[in-house]
């Protein structure tokens, strides 16, 4: 639903799924090179995937890539937020949506697109890339 409602925002997702690991995405996210990379989850048994997803993405920062991330598993367990490198979305769709989308303006302006007018500000379209 989140991958949705992003693209209804005018971004570009690629949704990558549940079964996404560390092995190779490093150069994945260098061909792909998307303006934010968002992780969620809801379980605390898929916290070990996501951190080895987060080291890769955080690594990856001077290359203009930027981390965001929600769950519910953070509400649970809100000391998990101080060992993610991004910013936390919420656990709430609406807003979680609205975050991640004035995040993007502010990480990378030459690849946002204007929603407001329906035109590139580049010749980049924002992108986006969700692991769930």
């Amino acid at each position: 639903m989140f991958a949705l409602l992003m693209e209804q925002r005018g971004w570009e997702v690629v949704y990558l799924g549940q079964s996404v690991g560390p092995e190779g995405l490093g150069n994945f996210l260098m061909r792909l090179s998307p303006a934010l990379v968002c992780v969620s989850t809801s379980l605390a048994e898929r916290m070990g995937g996501m951190l080895e997803v987060c080291r890769v993405v955080a690594a990856l920062e001077k290359q203009r890539l930027h981390l965001a991330y929600s769950g519910r598993v953070f509400d649970y367990y809100p000391e998990l937020r101080e060992r993610i490198p991004g910013v936390y979305l919420g656990n709430d769709l609406r807003l979680a949506v609205s975050r991640a989308d004035q995040f993007g303006e502010t990480v990378d302006p030459d690849r946002w697109y204007n929603v407001a007018s329906l035109q590139p500000r580049s010749s980049f379209s924002p992108k986006l890339l969700f692991a769930d």
